[in-house]
């Protein structure tokens, strides 16, 4: 895992993803990452303003990731 995912306050999502997709904690570790990143660009766009929320972009994106 990557050293900021053991960070006491991330471990029990971490934990939470690979109990309901059975998937291993690196994997589990590579999806959290993904969706977060994916969802903090978000938010700093929506935030400086560069965007609109679009319900349906955002949900195509998450599908993606």
């Amino acid at each position: 895992m990557n050293d900021w995912v053991n960070e006491e306050k991330i471990v029990p999502i971490i934990q939470m993803i690979t109990a309901r997709t059975g998937l291993a904690d690196r994997q589990a570790d590579g999806l959290f990452l993904s969706v977060y990143i994916v969802m903090h660009g978000y938010a700093c766009m929506f935030a400086s303003n560069s965007i609109t929320y679009n319900e349906a972009d955002i949900m195509k994106t998450l599908n993606r990731t």
